[in-house]
């Protein structure tokens, strides 16, 4: 099934560089469609805190349409690796949304659809969101809740085919751009109640730490990531265990 994988991935960062637009001119007004494309290369792939790349490098791109109505949409996709996520080779997610300012405060809601290819057994879902973010000065901070209703993929182990659950997750974090340089700290803290075989871990808090590079087109990261999910896998590798990442991210 890695070919699929594979495959999508290639076909992701394909349509992001044939999204790229040419250079405008800088008396035209800014386009009412904005389309931005990405591709990533990282020593692990986290998703809320737990590595569904068995802790091994990941490569992802990304491509998101921002329209000036507020409406907004993206694709994203991962290499994957190892039995958490059942085994999937890669995660594809799409999302949709409608974004706002109320006052100072930029209000988002919103739904992704994950899809996990190559993997075993029931492992898509749809979770809905609603994020806040408040800007002062360097200082950025945001808040979200993502609620997935009860869905097959979500369902503990020996549910059987009639299993059902949901799952919520929040996050805080916080980003703070340094006054006169390319650098910015990040730190962030989440909770996940899920307890199905997708993630195999239960009822458990992230958090983070990182430091961010950015110039040009190109963004540079290093990340301080731990759980308290407390998972062993049979290979002895822990997917939430504290662990360094990096990662390079080209925007184009």
């Amino acid at each position: 099934m890695r070919p699929r994988g594979s495959a999508l991935l290639s076909a992701l960062m394909l349509a992001g560089a044939a999204a790229t637009p040419a250079a405008a001119d800088m008396t035209d007004p800014p386009p009412a469609l904005d389309l931005r494309a990405g591709v990533t290369l990282a020593s692990d792939f986290r998703l809320r805190g737990l590595s569904l790349s068995n802790r091994r490098a990941s490569l992802g791109a990304t491509l998101d349409a921002v329209h000036v109505s507020g409406l907004h949409a993206g694709l994203r996709a991962a290499s994957l690796a190892g039995p958490v996520a059942r085994g999937a080779d890669a995660l594809v997610e799409l999302a949709a949304g409608y974004r706002t300012m109320a006052g100072p405060v930029e209000l988002d809601v919103g739904a992704r659809y994950f899809a996990f290819t190559g993997a075993a057994g029931a492992t898509d879902f749809v979770e809905p969101y609603a994020a806040l973010g408040y800007d002062l000065g360097p200082v950025g901070l945001r808040a979200s809740a993502h609620y997935a209703p009860r869905q097959r993929a979500l369902a503990p182990a020996g549910a059987g085919r009639a299993g059902r659950a949901d799952n919520l997750y929040l996050r805080a974090g916080l980003d703070i751009g340094v006054p006169g340089t390319p650098l910015s700290l990040a730190a962030h803290i989440g909770r996940d109640t899920g307890g199905g075989q997708l993630t195999l871990a239960r009822r458990y808090t992230e958090w983070g730490l990182g430091l961010r590079h950015s110039r040009g087109p190109l963004t540079l990261a290093l990340d301080y990531a731990d759980s308290s999910a407390g998972l062993r896998l049979a290979n002895g590798r822990q997917p939430g265990g504290a662990g360094l990442i990096a990662r390079a991210t080209l925007d184009f």
